[in-house]
């Protein structure tokens, strides 16, 4: 990433900027030549992105990039309380971001004319000096410094809301046309504050003026080496005033231009703005070839054509308590309410709730209300007039890092029984001064005030889930130190976890090591759960704990985990042995339409939702889908439990076995292998015997055993020990003659 002084970014951004000209608005993501589903979308009054200008040169990591109208645009740095930029003509050039294809490689850029930018520095303080008071310079200002709160909407205007010097600032930026150019406008209304205040307004400013219209007494405008300030005195009231920023004199222009609204007056709500409802129909699993299945998979039907052409590749799912109705997020930004959820699915309506969010892959209901979880933060969004659309977009929680490359995800968002949050963090990519925020699982507080890092060591781990008791499981993916895909299990209260990831090699020479491991890079890890076979789960999504009661099934208290990339859903046997987890997984046989990763149990019906998208490497077939694994009632013939002790391992089943083939051991095959941890890209599976040679090793079965229960069988197996992979097939007959077939993948920790 690279960073300026301010002297070096005003004399680059002089060189660059142009006359300032009104143009008529651009299309919402006008891109020469680009006709995909991401740059026809209509994000909206404003887009949440990291900015760039030019390839490298990053402006902001939290911006929101906001239309004015006029063919003019700014972008809002929610971290530092600046304008990072100023522009004109089109808004946003999104080619080769993930807005517009699968898999980015750049966060958005300005695609018009520069006008003005400031330094990556405060752009407010309440002292004199505008010093960077963070240590690194990463992440938000101390709140005591400024804090973002949030913004809200009515119609197309934006109104920004936030604190400084002790006291609330709600700001409306704006522009107007004169002449051949265009004035940007600041409109402000400072609510009592106990110190001055300096306000950045432009740091290459040798062709911009500035001037006040209706501030408070001692305000004043100053311009000092290239840069446009204002200094605002200690306001004893509340104060409105307009700052008006344009090329040449702009003192004499400003005296006409009409008066701006009170920020104020535009918090309450406004015109709705997505006034559509679109119907969809749900479609119920018919499958008579297989008439006796236990689970089926329903679809309700996403509305990809729908007028703002917005790319419907779903990132979340949660249900209001109703279960009725449900929020799902985009990854290009949008808040959709879907409802009409019952069983026969076959008036689904569907009403676009939010737009602008940065790269949403989480969503969380809470007491009625939406929180959304983005690179840039969690926002918990609020109908003020009763419309259907979030008016309000609240800054819940702001402090975590995020950075400008394309894999520095925030995944997920679940509740624990006290209200705190919790979401996962990519590790992969991560520099040194943000990889404090990366690789980890956060918590935040009910009250949104805290965050705090209860894990470590994560590369990618799209999902996780909070179980009943507060115990978190979390997918991570095969990659650097990732020798396969895996669930990790991390026990109540436990927060000083290391699960397997220090750095990515693939930047090891940019980064401080000894800074992030004072005491060495760690030589051992947590033990997951449960390690995955690629050839199983070749990139994880997330998980849920199955609730209570048997609406779903004999599985309450269990866990069901995503493949993103197989898309396929499996149920997770899991036990505790001193205290460690272990356990494993076996594959419903039921087919999805995309990149399956988000699980969420519906409070009404009881049934598993999914929802997911097609982006990075996926196994699924469409954009995004929304689908339900319904339970039928029929015998389900599978595992339900699995446990390992030092004479062998054994294995309940749903239903009544057959004791003639559950008391044979040539019904079972049983391998296992290992693989080895290290900064390559994922490992071969190796002999436990030999784990110099790549291969599997056969275990071999003494005796089988039904036990009284006639549904649990034990496998005698002589020197059972702890392995990373175990793989056991069983080809048995139910007790009423159905076959019972199928494999379960393994892991073992510790034996007793």
């Amino acid at each position: 990433m690279m960073k300026f002084c301010r002297c070096c970014l005003a004399l680059l951004l002089l060189m660059i900027a142009p006359a300032l000209r009104a143009d008529d608005e651009a299309p919402p993501a006008k891109e020469t030549g680009l006709k995909t589903k991401g740059a026809l979308m209509d994000y909206g009054p404003f887009l949440s992105s990291s900015l760039r200008a030019g390839k490298t040169d990053v402006l902001a990591h939290k911006a929101l990039n906001i239309k004015l109208g006029h063919g003019a645009f700014i972008s809002f740095d929610t971290e530092l309380m600046r304008y990072a930029a100023g522009w004109t003509g089109e808004w946003l050039d999104l080619k080769r971001t993930h807005m517009t294809t699968s898999k980015g490689e750049f966060c958005p850029a300005i695609a018009g004319k520069v006008a003005f930018t400031t330094a990556i520095a405060p752009g407010v303080s309440a002292k004199q000096s505008l010093a960077d008071p963070r240590n690194p310079h990463v992440g938000p200002l101390p709140k005591t410094h400024a804090h973002y709160t949030g913004m809200f909407l009515a119609g197309d205007r934006v109104v920004i809301d936030y604190t400084a010097g002790g006291g609330r600032v709600l700001e409306l930026p704006g522009a107007a046309p004169a002449g051949d150019g265009v004035l940007f406008t600041r409109t402000l209304r400072v609510e009592k504050t106990s110190e001055p205040l300096t306000f950045v307004l432009a740091e290459n400013a040798e062709k911009l003026s500035a001037v006040l219209v209706g501030a408070p007494a001692g305000a004043a405008i100053v311009k000092q080496d290239a840069a446009l300030r204002l200094r605002l005195p200690a306001i004893a009231e509340s104060a409105l005033f307009t700052i008006v920023i344009g090329p040449g004199d702009v003192s004499a222009i400003s005296k006409n231009l009409p008066p701006q609204p009170d920020p104020i007056s535009l918090t309450h709500g406004g015109p709705a703005r997505w006034k559509d409802i679109i119907e969809t129909h749900g479609e119920l699993a018919v499958n008579p070839k297989e008439p006796s299945a236990p689970y089926v998979v329903d679809s309700l039907a996403v509305p990809e054509n729908n007028p703002w052409s917005s790319w419907m590749r779903l990132s979340g799912v949660d249900f209001f308590p109703d279960g009725k109705s449900a929020a799902v997020t985009t990854w290009n930004g949008d808040v959709w309410i879907v409802s009409g959820i019952d069983e026969s699915l076959s008036q689904l309506t569907w009403k676009r709730y939010a737009t602008g969010l940065y790269e949403p892959l989480g969503v969380k209901i809470v007491n009625g209300t939406i929180y959304a979880l983005g690179r840039d933060q969690i926002t918990r969004l609020r109908d003020l007039d009763g419309d259907g659309e979030a008016d309000a977009y609240e800054n819940f929680n702001n402090d975590g890092l995020t950075g400008d490359q394309y894999h520095l995800f925030k995944f997920d968002l679940d509740t624990d029984s006290a209200g705190n949050f919790y979401y996962s963090v990519v590790g992969a990519w991560a520099p040194t001064d943000l990889f404090a925020g990366h690789s980890t699982i956060c918590r935040v507080s009910p009250d949104g005030s805290k965050l705090e890092y209860i894990a470590r060591g994560l590369r990618a781990p799209n999902g996780l889930a909070v179980g009943p008791a507060g115990e978190i499981v979390v997918g991570d993916n095969q990659g650097h130190w990732m020798p396969t895909s895996k669930i990790n299990y991390i026990p109540p209260g436990k927060t000083d976890g290391f699960y397997g990831f220090p750095f990515d090699p693939r930047i090891e020479k940019q980064l401080d090591l000894k800074k992030l491991y004072p005491s060495g890079i760690p030589k051992t890890f947590d033990a997951p759960l449960c390690w995955i076979p690629y050839s199983l789960d070749t990139s994880s999504g997330g998980q849920a704990f199955v609730p209570p009661g048997d609406k779903w099934g004999p599985f309450a208290g269990h866990i069901v985990h995503t493949s993103y990339g197989k898309s396929s859903l499996f149920m997770v046997m899991h036990e505790l042995v001193d205290g460690v987890a272990q356990g494993g997984v076996w594959r419903f046989p039921l087919a999805f339409e995309s990149g399956i990763m988000r699980p969420r149990f519906n409070p009404g019906d009881g049934q598993l939702y999914i929802a997911g998208l097609r982006g990075w490497q996926s196994g699924g077939s469409k954009d995004g889908c929304l689908q339900r694994v319904r339970y039928t009632g029929k015998p389900i013939y599978h595992p339900k439990e699995l446990h390992a002790t030092a004479k062998g391992i054994s294995i309940t089943f749903t239903d009544p076995l057959d004791p003639a083939t559950a008391s044979e051991p040539g019904s079972y095959d049983i391998e296992q292998w290992t693989y080895k941890w290290s900064s390559a890209y994922g490992s071969p599976e190796f002999s436990v015997a030999n784990p110099t040679k790549k291969g599997h090793d056969t275990v071999e079965v003494k005796s089988a055993k039904l036990q009284a229960d006639g549904r649990t069988v034990f496998l005698e197996i002589s020197g059972l020990a702890p392995v990373m992979q175990m793989a056991i097939t069983y080809k048995l007959k139910a007790a009423g003659g159905a076959n019972v077939e199928g494999v379960v993948y393994n892991t073992i920790n510790r034996v007793k």
